[in-house]
């Protein structure tokens, strides 16, 4: 349920609420899709597919930041603060402020933050033998990072490190465990090939992504970092 905010979104409640929550629907979907799509071509999706799934994000995240724009604008022309509008006033001063921080910084912030973070692996990582990346990773983790938006990126990052960093410890006990003495390791033996010598990340990308989405406003609350959130509209 989203928050009754101000008198300003009372004009365009049902749509506005409506297209505030559609980035999150659509990454729930892409990362439902993405899952069954990796599970059938065991890990092999097409460049051109997630090309394809990448401009769609951030074509839906552009449209409906121009559309929320366009109808605080018209809401806020119907009261008071229409006087901080032209004519009286030039939108630089106030208004277009107000709409990048409410409707666009949001999923820059987003973009940008997993986009700092895909360069430190893409750089630093690779030629130091760390965790290798390939474009195609980096695609998804940019496109779920935008929609999460800020600040639950930072919870998407978390989750992201925290799934890859447990797939790997849970995949060096189960090759030590080479004689499969250990029950509960016997089971996950069938899942682990000898010969791989790179685990991907590309799942968890993809897992990591409706945790962030459902959880991070939960997760926000519990530690007392409402704060964060740049504007209250973020917030359920």
């Amino acid at each position: 349920m989203l928050p009754n905010i101000s008198w300003e979104f009372n004009l365009f409640s049902d749509f506005g609420a409506f297209l505030i929550a559609l980035p999150i629907s659509v990454g729930l979907i892409l990362a439902l899709l993405l899952a069954v799509f990796y599970r059938i071509k065991k890990g092999l999706i097409p460049r051109s597919f997630l090309i394809f799934l990448f401009i769609l994000g951030f074509s839906l995240l552009f449209l409906t930041s121009v559309m929320l724009t366009i109808l605080q604008y018209q809401s806020f022309m119907s009261g008071p603060i229409k006087y901080a509008l032209p004519p009286y006033k030039p939108l630089s001063e106030y208004f277009l402020g107000y709409a990048f921080l409410s409707f666009w910084s949001t999923w820059i912030v987003g973009l940008v933050v997993t986009g700092v973070v895909s360069i430190y692996w893409w750089i630093v990582k690779k030629q130091s033998g760390g965790l290798r990346i390939n474009s195609k990773e980096i695609l998804i983790f940019m496109l779920f990072g935008a929609l999460a938006g800020w600040p639950a990126v930072m919870v998407y990052v978390f989750f992201v490190f925290a799934m890859y960093i447990g797939a790997l410890l849970t995949l060096n006990l189960v090759r030590m465990d080479s004689e499969r003495r250990i029950p509960i390791l016997k089971l996950l033996h069938r899942f682990i090939k000898d010969d791989e010598v790179r685990t991907p990340i590309m799942p968890y990308f993809i897992l990591a992504a409706p945790f962030a989405f459902l959880l991070s406003p939960t997760i926000f609350k519990i530690l007392g970092l409402t704060g964060l959130y740049i504007v209250p509209r973020l917030f359920y």
